[in-house]
């Protein structure tokens, strides 16, 4: 029985609420401490003053105290619970330098009345939970069904990613309507939390698989303990959630300020005030963040060594005859005859476990204090010095090499000097990102707000792409490509650009990496030549020789908007469904549109420029032909013409004739009901645009539909019940002198299709793998016979003569779940591939000729045939 959306939604809830910020990785929990007397929480500061009371003459016996009566340390009930009732806000106690990441997840209650979110988890219910035991969406359901009420009006914070040692991975906290719901909700959520896997005590060992003495078990699972996972503190109507203890003096620092406080965080959680859920990234803490990871990375694996290296040591010593002293070993721990494990850990929560090899005695203890180096750690530490000295010598030696004559500045590779300045130089990355994620209809609202900092950069200054810094944004503008391209464009992508400032950024990338090249290599000056021009240098003496200056002339001809309108199938979203497409459609290909300010002028410069970057042959042997009013010119393998304001340009005629006849015709893209439905939340004027049509989610759904066809019951139960609407995916780019703001919409259909599409795979991943190795054999035959006849054989080969040759690897034809056939006749050859046992590990059957084309078809276990549809 379906559940009720209702309950659904709670899974969804637990795991932002309980599991988001308190789960980390295993390996970078602490080592859990030895259980010691409970002491006094810090922030309960009056609960510490009773215990220092004692008159200052008395004195404590070496070894135990006189027991305090308890009348002395009491404290008084009323106090403790006031002080347990005090209400704070989480971002008012917590640091903002001390995590890199902060987060809300707000009105919890209306994400349980929404119903719907929850649905993109169903798949994995349906067909994950019942292989993986650990999924448990039952016991989830559960539970929050049973709180429900209880948290239809909580709100989550969260912080994760630490600036420094001391603090735990992350903390969240859950913010209850009042102080006594808190109260009653966190025994309740202690007691769930200790029976989610990973959280609870660990499974028992089987008989036979490990076998420890009961000591040592017990030792461990004290240290594995339910309560040594996790931590819960409640303060008044907050409960805070962490993977390690913490205390509210810790999460403070001394010079940093709250996250309440942070002027910049509250700016961007202001305009992302709408959304259910907010994260803010201060990216500058991230690289803190960063160094303090790699620094406990490096202490492991010394640790790690030195561990490895001293474990090995203890067998020699104990055959020389003498126990292992204490300059000798350097972590206590018992090695017993079947070997155990030494955890070592650091202060920032993260742990190794270390291998222990078996000893020659049944039990030894031993303490390692110092590093110790084997003579191969010396030998290795001579032969890197011996290479790097060789190696500096070669270099030397290639220094000396004479240098090739300078170039004269007028036949330089313009587009070579260019490409090297998009490698030059370094990512752009904003000071602080937020994130937020909304809910409106039938989408999901991803909303990025890149704040550009103290600098006040002008308009769109900030890059649009971080790591793509030299992709300088123009000024925001209405876009007109849409009413260039044809209304059967499966995908759009416009941006505005400044032309002249990327081309000035571009030449001195190039520039500063050719310097910064040069000094790096220490290359010392050539007697006898000139010194090599810069990139500035010979694009001055070009535009010299061509009368023309490239940035004043050429570029400011153009217009800021550049746009591609491309099928799907050229970025490699091509789907099975996609066969359906008219034969018209199937013509479609990649087209670049660029506005132009003077259509006339750029038209005239145009031989110039073809002439400065050596292609004056080629244009001239352009061929030029009319449609309609608009003249399209056909230069070696692309395509170009002038549709209106914009310069059309393609690889091919057939795609620019396109774009013309929809102009002519009035079918273009911006009078498409969809596109238009689709784009009417975005504003006028944009840097930036995506539209990816429906066409996408339709291949999607036929992709699954296909693989439901293929048999599985709970395949086909899954597809059957899933209801999609096929919706366009639309995103948008716009910026003030604040900052940028980037907003993608996403049909909740296409998460479903996701997740859908996840769901099956991992259910059909032994089928889909068996199946991949069968179109793999039939490929790796095809060409092998390829090269067989390519050598000048009369014919092709059988598989006999193909492995006598070693034109096929070796275990190729060992597929235990296929049953590979090739026949050979004359000039042509069939290969199949059939399941043998047709079902769970083989459905579909394979075939393959000497055109190369491979092709399959769910026979029902029969071979297949030249007449299946081809497989891309």
């Amino acid at each position: 029985m379906k559940l009720p959306d209702e309950l659904r939604m709670t899974a969804l809830l637990l795991t932002v609420v309980c599991l988001m910020a308190s789960f980390v990785p295993a390996q970078r929990r602490r080592t859990p401490p030895r259980s010691k007397p409970a002491a006094p929480t810090s922030t309960n500061s009056a609960s510490s003053k009773p215990a220092s009371t004692k008159p200052p003459a008395t004195k404590s016996a070496p070894t135990s105290a006189a027991p305090v009566p308890a009348s002395a340390t009491a404290i008084d009930p009323d106090r403790q619970q006031a002080l347990l009732d005090q209400d704070f806000a989480f971002d008012e106690i917590v640091a903002s330098d001390t995590y890199a990441v902060y987060g809300e997840v707000r009105r919890v209650g209306q994400l349980i009345s929404a119903g719907n979110v929850i649905e993109m988890f169903q798949p994995f219910e349906s067909l994950v939970s019942s292989q993986n035991a650990s999924f448990q969406m039952t016991s989830t359901l559960q539970f929050l069904t049973k709180h429900a009420e209880l948290l239809a009006d909580a709100n989550m914070s969260f912080a994760m990613m630490p600036t420094r040692r001391g603090v735990p991975e992350a903390v969240s906290a859950l913010r209850l309507p009042s102080v006594e719901a808190a109260r009653t909700f966190e025994p309740q959520l202690r007691k769930y939390l200790t029976t989610l896997p990973g959280m609870g005590a660990p499974a028992e060992t089987s008989a036979g698989v490990a076998r420890t003495s009961k000591k040592r078990r017990a030792h461990t699972n004290a240290a594995l303990s339910p309560q040594s996972r996790f931590t819960i503190k409640r303060y008044g109507s907050m409960l805070m959630l962490s993977d390690a203890p913490f205390n509210l003096k810790a999460l403070k620092s001394e010079s940093g300020t709250t996250f309440s406080d942070d002027e910049r965080l509250q700016r961007i959680r202001g305009r992302l005030a709408s959304e259910q859920l907010f994260v803010y990234v201060n990216t500058d803490l991230i690289e803190r963040y960063s160094k303090l990871t790699r620094e406990e990375s490096e202490a492991q694996m010394v640790a790690a060594q030195k561990v490895s290296s001293d474990v090995q040591m203890i067998p020699n010593v104990q055959r020389a005859g003498r126990t292992p002293n204490d300059s000798e070993v350097t972590e206590t721990g018992d090695i017993a005859n079947q070997g155990t494990a030494a955890v070592v850990g650091t202060n920032h929560g993260t742990g190794v476990v270390v291998g222990v090899t078996k000893t020659d005695s049944d039990s030894q203890t031993a303490t390692v204090t110092g590093t110790i180096q084997t003579e191969a750690d010396k030998q290795d530490a001579l032969l890197t010095e011996e290479e790097t000295k060789l190696a500096e010598d070669e270099a030397k030696e290639v220094k000396t090499v004479e240098a090739p004559p300078a170039n004269d500045g007028v036949s330089l590779n313009i587009l070579g000097g260019l490409l090297g300045g998009i490698t030059g130089g370094m990512p752009e990355w904003p000071e602080a990102v937020g994130v937020g994620v909304g809910f409106e209809g039938s989408e999901y609202l991803v909303r990025v707000l890149v704040d550009n900092g103290a600098e006040q950069r002008q308009p769109g200054r900030s890059p649009l792409i971080p790591f793509l810094p030299f992709i300088i944004p123009g000024p925001p503008v209405l876009s007109e490509a849409s009413s260039i391209a044809p209304a059967t464009s499966e995908m759009l992508f416009s941006i505005s650009l400044d032309a002249p400032r990327i081309f000035e950024e571009l030449v001195e990338r190039a520039d500063a990496a050719k310097l910064q090249q040069q000094s790096g290599e220490n290359r010392a000056p050539v007697t006898g030549q000139e010194k090599e021009p810069t990139l500035k240098e010979r694009m001055a003496s070009l535009e010299t020789k061509y009368k023309f200056r490239i940035k004043e002339e050429f570029l400011a001809t153009l217009g800021h908007e550049v746009a591609v309108s491309a099928p799907l199938s050229y970025f490699g979203m091509s789907r099975r469904g996609s066969g359906r497409r008219s034969a018209k459609d199937s013509d479609a290909g990649i087209v670049v549109l660029i506005s132009l300010k003077d259509r006339e002028a750029f038209r005239a410069m145009l031989p110039r420029v073809f002439d400065a970057v050596g292609m004056k042959a080629i244009f001239d042997l352009a061929r030029t032909e009319k449609q309609g009013d608009v003249e399209i010119l056909s230069i070696a393998d692309f395509s170009i013409a002038f549709v209106n304001n914009f310069l059309v340009v393609a690889p091919d005629g057939k795609s620019v004739r396109r774009v013309v006849d929809a102009y002519t015709n009035g079918t273009t893209l911006g009078g498409d009901e969809t596109f238009r439905a689709a784009t009417g939340w975005e504003p006028n004027q944009k840097l930036a645009q995506v539209y990816i049509s429906p066409k996408l989610m339709e291949g999607m759904l036929a992709d699954l539909r296909s693989m439901s066809a293929q048999g599985d019951p709970e395949v086909k139960e899954l597809i059957g019940n899933l209801s999609v609407t096929a919706d366009a995916i639309t995103y948008a780019a716009s910026g003030d002198d604040q900052a940028l703001m980037h907003e993608l919409h996403l049909p909740k259909g296409l998460i479903k299709l996701f997740a859908s599409s996840a769901s099956v795979a991992i259910k059909q991943a032994p089928l889909l793998g068996s199946e991949s190795r069968a179109m793999y054999s039939l490929t790796t035959i095809a060409e092998a016979e390829e090269s067989y006849k390519s050598k000048g054989k009369s014919g092709y080969a059988t598989l006999d003569e193909l492995k006598k040759k070693k034109l096929i690897p070796a275990g190729l034809l060992d597929n235990s779940n296929y049953k590979i056939d090739l026949t050979v006749s004359g000039d042509s050859f069939e290969a199949t591939a059939t399941p043998i046992e047709y079902g769970g590990k083989g459905r579909r059957s394979f075939f393959i000729d000497e055109s190369g084309k491979l092709r399959g078809a769910d026979h029902g276990g029969k071979r297949a045939t030249v007449s299946d549809e081809p497989i891309d």
